[in-house]
């Protein structure tokens, strides 16, 4: 039982390795003819998809204000830290989008 439980707590405590993060100024951006956004923002650490960078669906409502969010801070020069959804969520080649917070 106690191996069960240990066992069950790595698996858990490892789950957060496999999403990657990033925290810098928006720098390449580009939104294809299907309506992804794709970004870079500072160096990415531990991507969870091939190309080490950033997707959004823009088709969605929450796409839509992630999108703005990322326009906002590259228009303004502000840093952002960018955390994906890992366990393999890619949009063309880069990670899925969990969580951006733009830094004051």
């Amino acid at each position: 039982m106690k191996r069960l439980l240990a066992g069950f707590a790595l698996a858990v405590l490892s789950f957060p390795a496999l999403s990657g993060s990033s925290t810098g100024k928006i720098g390449d951006m580009l939104i294809t003819s299907d309506g992804v956004l794709l970004f870079t923002a500072g160096t990415h650490q531990s991507p969870g998809c091939p190309t080490p960078a950033w997707g959004v669906e823009t088709k969605t409502a929450e796409g839509k204000s992630v999108m703005s969010v990322v326009l906002m801070a590259a228009a303004t020069g502000k840093f952002v830290e960018v955390h994906g959804q890992g366990s393999g969520a890619c949009i063309k080649d880069r990670e899925k989008i969990d969580l951006i917070i733009v830094k004051p």
